[in-house]
């Protein structure tokens, strides 16, 4: 049936997000299952997920739906800052684009 993934890299992190009709969506960090929801279909636009990497921030998961397809925006909160790192729909901002790299 419907199964989505994004894939992306955040500083020395694997940040893997997997959404399946049935199963709902789960998020891994480094190939740990972080967090996940039951929640298989999605319309409003909150945080579903998150996970706490300690050194960097905490990442939040919001998905969300574009036309007819899911597409995810994630956010890195660092104390009073929070900033999109990666977005499967949109442009992410130079100051998140160099903290990926890093």
């Amino acid at each position: 049936m419907f199964k989505k993934e994004w894939k992306f890299n955040l500083r020395h992190h694997q940040i893997h997000i997997v959404y399946h009709y049935f199963d709902g969506m789960k998020l891994y960090v480094d190939g740990d299952l972080r967090d996940f929801s039951n929640i298989s279909v999605l319309f409003s636009n909150d945080v579903l997920l998150r996970a706490n990497l300690s050194e960097i921030g905490i990442i939040d998961v919001t998905p969300s739906w574009s036309l007819l397809s899911l597409e995810v925006t994630v956010q890195l909160s660092q104390a009073a800052d929070r900033f999109i790192v990666y977005s499967s729909h949109g442009r992410v901002p130079l100051r998140a684009q160099r903290l990926i790299s890093k």
